[in-house]
């Protein structure tokens, strides 16, 4: 059995693609995450990038799939009609998310993938699809003693953070995450000591002062919280899709000039923990 413990960003832009506009160096699709703890394979969100993913898991031998849905907002979920996996017979995948609106996660995807908004329905799954109700604030454990905490988001609707636990070290998934001074929240204290964490910069603080409300944050404060929380890793994504390469290199440079443990979030990018 493997023993590592692997993140690989497949998305990184927030609340639409950046194809035809920009998505070089940084990557063009929303938010999907794969990662491995020893031979277990958890998605963190199906964004645009799930198809890449799919397409890759397609070759590998293993067939049960964990997906950890943060929310059911579109570009965190507007992969899945192209996740090959769903449509092949051998894979087992179990869906978590919170309910919504009365409805579990599936269903929730559901109303997506449903006349006359999508053709082909979550009926047409040819793998074994199951769905496991998430409860923000309550924890459960995976096989090979992976443990996952979760925690409302600050965030409009429903959203729920990740951290997943694996032989000591920790990766947490912040997304879709506004900062606020309601310490009910606990950001601060789930991402203490983290080895990675993804922490959403969707704006500057001058361009959040125009939206504030939205559910997102800042490179700013990613840096802040990840000097007063000990983060070892703060890696930021949900970037606008309106971004350019020009704009986000220069930013990567000044956020890793002011703090090397503090980057920007491309695609494909692959971290050891």
């Amino acid at each position: 059995m493997r023993e590592d413990f692997e993140v690989k960003i497949y998305g990184v832009r927030g609340s639409l693609q950046a194809v035809g506009i920009n998505g070089g160096s940084f990557g063009a699709n929303t938010s999907c995450v794969l990662v491995r703890c020893g031979d277990t394979r958890i998605v963190l969100d199906c964004g645009s990038g799930a198809f890449i993913l799919g397409e890759e898991l397609l070759n590998e031998p293993e067939n049960d799939l964990t997906v950890l849905i943060s929310h059911t907002h579109l570009d965190h979920i507007l992969g899945v009609p192209f996740f090959r996996p769903l449509f092949e017979s051998r894979f087992s995948i179990s869906f978590y998310g919170a309910v919504q609106c009365g409805r579990n996660i599936i269903e929730q995807i559901g109303c997506m993938m449903s006349p006359p908004l999508w053709p082909v329905g979550v009926s047409d799954f040819k793998a074994s699809v199951v769905h496991r109700e998430v409860v923000p604030g309550k924890g459960f454990t995976l096989e090979n003693g992976i443990i996952v905490e979760t925690l409302l988001s600050n965030h409009p609707n429903v959203a729920v953070l990740y951290k997943i636990t694996y032989k000591g070290r920790s990766f947490v998934y912040g997304l879709d995450y506004e900062h606020c001074d309601k310490s009910s929240y606990g950001f601060d204290a789930f991402i203490k000591g983290c080895d990675l964490v993804l922490y959403d910069a969707s704006y500057s603080n001058e361009e959040y002062a125009l939206h504030r409300g939205y559910g997102h944050s800042t490179w700013e404060t990613g840096m802040a919280l990840a000097e007063r929380c000990g983060v070892k890793r703060m890696i930021m994504s949900h970037l606008g899709f309106y971004k350019t390469d020009s704009e986000l290199e220069a930013l990567d440079r000044k956020i890793q000039s002011l703090n090397s443990h503090c980057a920007l979030a491309r695609e494909g990018e692959v971290f050891i923990l």
